[in-house]
């Protein structure tokens, strides 16, 4: 047991502690404002309080946590355990633990800095965490895990370390890329790539149309296979828009389409991918969930924004709305890393209302079109690259979770070789490194 001892409590402190602590499996605590019941006590202690407690393992808050406005924050960076902290200070853990995975978590820079970019995304080189070269790691992995350490050696408790998984996600934006499109769509699309010299895309799809070789998109048996292969449970997403400029053409009415959607909803788990005409619109985003479940006949609770395109509070509110209770939109579209500094799932907190959420956040690490496309990298460097984020995963336990497209893994020629990365990632990330 650890008990602490604050003298003030708001709904942020509540939510930091219970999130921190969440990270270290079989750490029962409880929080006091009785300080005569705290220094009696025989438990683990921790001591929230800016008046330092003699025997006690003392944070000192820098006040985040108390306050109710939304203002703007420059946390100040410090070491602790060879590692970066956050809101650095004086004490036996030298940084407020609980404000710094609360600022990150809630997405505190988000609601003050408003600038977006053309698709209404708050980009990864807007973020704190970019700026100063620690997007990468999973901070509050870390933290929790060095106060794990120090509560076991300090108290002779014995709490375990987090344990790691890995959960491969795939955004299906279009089951087929060829096959079964509008003929006017499919002439076009034939005359621009011929245009820009691309004949290999052109054969490609002409051979494809007269069914002489496979769709490029379907790549579900490869898929299967692999998973199967290594022992993991993939998450898929189907996109269920009616098409528009940055949504593709809706397929969803034809029988081979239908039966792919089937067939993987029947052996995996399956949400919903918003389009991108769905941003904070509950009439379409409804509409569309309402759709994947007449076709799978079930419930869809999960969900994750095509383009990643979100605003908070708003999108995550009318999602919540609609019935969604899981969601895997919180990753950058134009650098990896961790966006709200952890690898794990956690509830998201309302900052404008000041409360706790029924929605879970599921961060993602990585997605192939950031590393293809916006951060130029080729098959080997993005390799490394995972590798990179998963590492420390690995080590101090969380969840490491990728994002994927069917299309990526396919024959299309721009995807040469990116089958091969996302097998690389999948053995290196359902390797045991003991």
């Amino acid at each position: 047991m650890v008990i602490i001892y604050c003298p003030q409590s708001s709904v942020r402190f509540t939510y930091a502690v219970k999130q921190v602590f969440s990270l270290m499996p079989g750490a029962n605590y409880e929080v006091t404002d009785n300080k005569d019941a705290f220094l009696q006590s025989k438990a683990a202690r921790i001591n929230y309080d800016s008046s330092y407690i003699q025997g006690a393992i003392n944070i000192f808050p820098q006040g985040l946590l108390f306050k109710t406005a939304i203002t703007p924050v420059n946390p100040t960076i410090g070491q602790w355990q060879e590692h970066t902290t956050l809101f650095a200070g004086e004490g036996d853990v030298p940084f407020d633990i609980f404000s710094a995975a609360f600022w990150l978590t809630s997405r505190y820079e988000e609601y003050t800095d408003t600038s977006r970019d053309e698709h209404g995304r708050f980009s990864a080189k807007q973020s704190f965490l970019f700026k100063n070269n620690l997007l990468h790691l999973p901070l509050i992995n870390i933290w929790a895990d060095g106060l794990r350490k120090l509560l076991n050696d300090e108290y002779a408790l014995n709490l375990n370390p987090l344990a790691y998984n890995y959960l491969p996600t795939l955004d299906i934006d279009q089951v087929y890329y060829y096959k079964h499109r509008p003929l006017i769509s499919s002439m076009l699309g034939a005359g621009k790539q011929l245009a820009k010299g691309n004949f290999k895309g052109f054969w490609q799809r002409i051979l494809t149309a007269l069914n002489l070789v496979a769709d490029p998109n379907d790549t579900f048996a490869f898929q299967q296979a692999l998973h199967k292969r290594h022992h993991i449970s993939p998450l898929y997403f189907f996109h269920m828009g009616e098409g528009g400029k940055h949504d593709p053409i809706p397929l969803y009415t034809k029988k081979s389409v239908l039966a792919v959607i089937n067939s993987v909803s029947l052996q995996n788990m399956t949400g919903i991918h918003p389009s991108y005409r769905s941003f904070n619109n509950s009439s379409v985003i409804l509409a569309e969930k309402k759709r994947l479940e007449g076709i799978i006949g079930r419930t869809v609770e999960c969900s994750r924004q095509h383009y990643l395109r979100f605003t908070l509070p708003q999108t995550y509110r009318l999602l919540a709305a609609c019935g969604i209770t899981h969601e895997y939109s919180m990753g950058y579209a134009d650098n990896t890393g961790y966006r709200a500094g952890i690898a794990a799932p956690y509830r998201w907190f309302d900052l404008e209302r000041n409360e706790v959420s029924s929605l879970t956040v599921h961060p993602f690490a990585v997605m192939d079109v950031t590393l293809k496309n916006y951060m130029k990298l080729n098959t080997r460097n993005a390799t490394k690259e995972i590798e990179r984020l998963a590492a420390p995963v690995k080590q101090y336990g969380g969840e490491f979770c990728s994002l994927w497209h069917n299309e990526s893994l396919g024959s299309l020629p721009e995807w040469r070789g990116w089958s091969d990365v996302y097998e690389a990632m999948t053995i290196f990330c359902t390797t045991n490194d003991d």
